[in-house]
């Protein structure tokens, strides 16, 4: 697997999809903020962040399942399986990460002295989640139609707000707590790791 074909693959991902990133990128980020600052407990909506963060890459790609292709514009590239794979997870982190940024710098900005901090375990915790919903993501993004991806996707939320004791934020019973935040941390790398030798395995036995 060529380190140059998987730039390549990234590059042409930002191109073909950079409207759409900047668009929900900012949109998601909108829409976040209101709903943080409406609320008393500005640090504990922050953490809820990771889904809407990664709903930028989930929305981005999701007109690829209205026509069954698969990275279409990468056609007239010299590629494998496995980078197509590789270069499609590293550009969603890439998105994720930056994304992860702008809300930090635009929370620290829209805050006032009264507002706690946000603190590295909150940054953390937040991108363990990003990973969490993104490896939810792609584990069923090449299988299944647009329905199925969207009800995964939500089904976290959904379970959370049903089983949670007194709807209590995830945040508030995993930071603070080391044995279970580091739990939190490896379920969440194990998964994605595991949705990425997923794809890889389902897509090298289909035409694509």
């Amino acid at each position: 697997m060529s380190y140059n074909m998987i730039f390549k693959l990234m590059v042409r991902d930002l191109s073909v999809y950079r409207l759409s990133f900047l668009l929900i990128s900012f949109l998601m980020l909108a829409v976040g903020m209101v709903t943080i600052f409406i609320n008393t407990n500005t640090v504990g909506m922050f953490t809820s962040s990771g889904s809407s963060i990664s709903t930028v890459v989930m929305a981005a790609y999701m007109s690829e399942l209205k026509t069954r292709s698969t990275w279409i514009h990468t056609a007239s590239l010299p590629i494998t399986k496995k980078a197509m794979v590789t270069a499609r997870f590293l550009t969603s982190v890439l998105i994720c990460a930056l994304n992860l940024l702008l809300w930090f710098l635009a929370f620290n900005l829209l805050s006032g002295s009264a507002t706690p901090a946000i603190g590295a375990e909150v940054i953390l915790f937040t991108w363990v989640q990003v990973l969490f919903q993104l490896a939810l993501y792609f584990f069923v993004f090449y299988r299944f139609n647009m329905i199925v991806v969207m009800g995964v996707y939500l089904l976290p939320t959904v379970l959370w707000a049903v089983f949670s004791p007194k709807a209590t934020p995830m945040s508030d019973l995993v930071i603070g707590n080391f044995q279970v935040f580091l739990i939190w941390i490896l379920v969440s790398l194990g998964l994605f790791i595991a949705s990425y030798f997923s794809a890889i395995s389902y897509l090298k036995k289909k035409d694509l």
